[in-house]
């Protein structure tokens, strides 16, 4: 099932209750990863926002280019 960007939004409230539930257990494993998936996904979630839409105008500026 692709739902993208949904499949975003949902693995990071998943991944950042597994950092909150590790910080709460005080375990330094769950802690570290779910800290390195969450900025991941923060990351992927704040680049669809708000660099997608400069990516495609470069995209389509260039196809208007070249197709004349």
């Amino acid at each position: 099932m692709n739902m993208y960007p949904y499949n975003m939004y949902f693995q990071f409230v998943g991944v950042t209750g597994w950092l909150l539930v590790g910080a709460i257990w005080r375990d330094y494993a769950l802690i570290v990863v779910n800290t390195i998936g969450s900025l991941i996904l923060l990351i992927g979630i704040i680049d669809y926002h708000f660099y997608t839409d400069w990516i495609l105008r470069i995209y389509e500026y260039h196809l208007e280019a070249y197709n004349g």
